[in-house]
């Protein structure tokens, strides 16, 4: 379950899939739309050599994680088995590959997302308890940035939905609409 947190390395595996994502529409309109005789507006222009720049910075980054020892980084877009992120970054040599090739990054790897406040933290804090008091008793509590770690979580399963539609009420509107989503209700 998924509300509307992620980690650093959730966000770099977002951003991949973005990307992969915009390149592979670009190409579908491209294959749809070919044979047009209208030149891309340099907005469009723009916005196309943009997201491939973005792509680009992506696999320099993966590729640099790699070449200082990270050997089972992923390729952006490449799908992670469940579990596998979690041990690509209990490699000994994530973290210092990480901090050597963060400037690829974009915003050097500085998450441009705004810093959740102690009130939604707390709010957070208080339905991780009611979850595990409603029998997901390996339910986490939110970091000090509000992340959850949901490794072994399973939304769909009958009673972590059940008692995350219990317990949803006691987070703000945005992370009740994600939760409610993420359990598929």
């Amino acid at each position: 379950m998924n509300i509307g947190i992620r980690s650093n390395h959730a966000r770099t595996r977002s951003r991949l899939a973005g990307a992969l994502a915009a390149v592979a529409g670009i190409a579908l309109l491209t294959t749809a739309c070919g044979g047009g005789t209208s030149a891309p507006t340099a907005a469009a222009t723009s916005s196309a050599t943009g997201r491939a720049a973005s792509y680009q910075q992506q696999v320099a980054f993966a590729h640099c994680m790699r070449s200082h020892g990270a050997l089972d980084f992923p390729d952006p877009g490449q799908s992670l088995s469940p579990g596998q992120g979690r041990g690509i970054k209990s490699n000994p040599r994530f973290a210092p590959a990480a901090a050597a090739c963060r400037h690829l990054l974009p915003n050097g790897g500085v998450s441009s997302q705004p810093a959740v406040s102690a009130q939604t933290i707390a709010e957070r804090l208080h339905f991780s308890r009611c979850m595990r008091a409603r029998g997901v008793a390996n339910f986490p509590d939110p970091n000090s940035t509000g992340d959850y770690d949901l490794h072994g979580i399973d939304p769909h399963a009958p009673a972590v939905k059940s008692a995350a539609l219990t317990c949803v009420h006691l987070l703000s509107p945005a992370d009740q609409q994600r939760v409610r989503g993420a359990v598929g209700s």
